[in-house]
């Protein structure tokens, strides 16, 4: 006979529905799904165990810094481990035997661990909690400035027209930036801004500046000449008459800069070697900074029977012959001075025609046609 039977619990097996055939005195109870049935007349019945708990781990812990390692034995069946640590550091699971944790903040911590298994059911418990802590000095801070270890920056500006050669020919504005990144400027000496308002040769500026990085310096050099080149003329009478010399000297000069190029000509020898009536001379120069300037000058050359004398007696080589023509000069020469132009003509020609007549003889043929020249020209 059979009857069906609820079993509470039998040890080792979890609580299920049983059917349980009695056959004599033995007592057959076969662990069962639902309401399955063992038959007592069969085989031997066979008992399907439920998994059991594992062992529970025997868990360290290690502490070395801020690193943190947890450590324990393999526990048998055993197919991964849970680690758990109270305090604020992450819980995981491992399949290895040991769990590193690193840069852990200071503080109070407990660490277990358990044993996990296959099925659902299949763990251990968690080993007793192994208390530790974390307690790392913390670094000093420093604030210490950092070291400064290059001088101060210093940057001239120079405002100015410049002009040929590196010369500045119009005021000059020099002014300095002083700067350092790292330190403070300490001590600075002539780092004001200047203006250079006159002419002058090659002249050097300099800033210096310190800071902790040391002492730097800057320095520039300014050449101005805004004055343009000197031009002048000397010993010019005005006026000559062409018995006279006439002597006309040209300079052009710069006191600054000096010259870089000129064209400036004077004027030198016998009046009568020069046009008669206006002469003009023209100059012009330009200085090493580049300025330029120019002028001119002029003079007249005039014939009179006087002078005109002169210049016969200078070339006729027979003083009685120089004479004899000279009064016909002065003869001329009273008529102008009446104003009785027709007057003049006959004294005049006849002087023409005596120069003619001692033309190679007590007079060369280039002085004869040089005084009949200028008689034509009273």
């Amino acid at each position: 006979m059979s009857e069906m039977f609820r079993v509470a619990s039998v040890a080792g097996f979890t609580r299920r529905t049983a059917r349980v055939a009695v056959a004599g005195a033995v007592v057959f109870i076969a662990a069962c799904s639902g309401t399955d049935s063992v038959d007592p007349l069969g085989s031997s019945p066979s008992f399907a165990r439920e998994a059991t708990s594992l062992a529970t781990p025997v868990a360290s812990v290690a502490v070395n810094g801020s690193t943190v390692t947890v450590s324990w034995a393999a526990v048998a069946n055993a197919v991964e481990y849970q680690v758990v640590i109270e305090g604020g550091l992450s819980s995981e699971k491992t399949t290895a035997t040991s769990v590193v944790y690193t840069n852990a903040p200071n503080g109070s911590y407990a660490a277990k661990v358990r044993a996990l298994g296959t099925a659902a059911n299949n763990e251990s418990g968690f080993s007793a909690a192994f208390a530790f802590s974390v307690n790392v000095a913390a670094t000093p801070r420093d604030d210490t400035p950092a070291s400064d270890v290059t001088p101060p920056i210093i940057t001239s500006s120079v405002v100015g027209t410049l002009g040929s050669n590196g010369w500045y020919t119009s005021d000059v504005a020099v002014s300095w930036s002083v700067t350092d990144a790292e330190s403070a400027i300490s001590s600075s000496s002539n780092c004001t801004a200047l203006s250079i308002t006159a002419d002058q040769q090659g002249t050097t500026y300099t800033c210096s500046a310190t800071s902790a990085g040391g002492t730097s310096s800057s320095s520039v050099t300014i050449q101005r000449d805004a004055t343009v080149p000197a031009i002048a003329f000397g010993g010019n009478a005005g006026t000559y008459t062409v018995d006279q010399f006439v002597s006309i000297t040209c300079s052009a000069s710069d006191a600054t800069s000096g010259i870089a190029s000129s064209s400036c000509p004077g004027a030198s020898g016998a009046a009568y070697q020069f046009n008669v009536g206006s002469n003009g001379l023209s100059a012009s120069a330009t200085d090493n900074a580049g300025n330029g300037n120019s002028a001119s000058t002029s003079f007249t050359v005039s014939v009179t029977t006087g002078s005109l004398c002169n210049l016969t007696q200078r070339f006729v080589s027979n003083a009685g012959i120089a004479n004899s023509m000279c009064v016909k000069l002065n003869a001329a020469g009273a008529a102008i001075a009446r104003g009785n132009m027709q007057a003049k003509a006959g004294p005049l020609g006849a002087y023409v025609k005596e120069v003619q007549a001692q033309t190679g003889k007590a007079i060369s043929a280039a002085n004869a046609a040089i005084l009949i020249s200028l008689a034509g020209k009273l």
